[in-house]
């Protein structure tokens, strides 16, 4: 018979509140830029931040309503949903995680972080904003805009498989 999963204390175990805090400050990073550029650039409008890196990476004031790096388009309550839902098991498997597994902490705190910047920013206006912007113009390459949420997100993926296969090969 399976066991119901209740909330436990263990979520707030220091161990644990590693990823909470993460995330608050990757929250607080994320909001805090996209306030920034939607104060500062109109809509629709670049500027170049940083004069060497011109014209590779520019900022460019855009509004998504697909996922991240702008793919899937006009899925946002879809998203909303599916973010939501990360979280929930982010916050399930986070007890099951070994105390000392601060690597996966860390992992799931910017994960968990990006998520949440990008919901309040669904659930704030409908779409996300998205800024960052690189291109290599002499060969026709040009990413799609994203933001520091979106990065966030992306780090903690990849850190996760680092981590995985590091913890794999140091195993076999």
């Amino acid at each position: 018979m399976l066991k119901p999963y209740s909330f436990s204390l263990t979520l707030l175990y220091p161990q644990n509140l590693t990823v909470i805090i993460v995330a608050l400050l990757a929250i607080l990073v994320d909001q805090g830029s996209k306030r920034m550029v939607e104060a500062l650039m109109p809509l629709g409008s670049s500027a170049y931040p940083i004069p060497f890196t011109v014209p590779y990476f520019i900022f460019t004031h855009t509004q998504n309503t697909g996922a991240a790096f702008s793919m899937f388009q006009d899925g946002g309550m879809l998203f909303f949903l599916v973010g939501a839902i990360v979280c929930g098991a982010i916050l399930y498997y986070l007890p099951k995680l070994p105390l000392e597994d601060w690597q996966t902490r860390l992992a799931l705190g910017l994960q968990m972080g990006g998520i949440i910047g990008n919901l309040v920013d669904r659930a704030r206006q409908g779409y996300v904003t998205d800024f960052f912007h690189f291109q290599i113009p002499e060969i026709g390459f040009n990413f799609a805009v994203f933001n520091v949420a979106d990065s966030f997100i992306f780090i903690g993926v990849v850190l996760l498989i680092v981590i995985s296969f590091w913890r794999e090969r140091n195993n076999a």
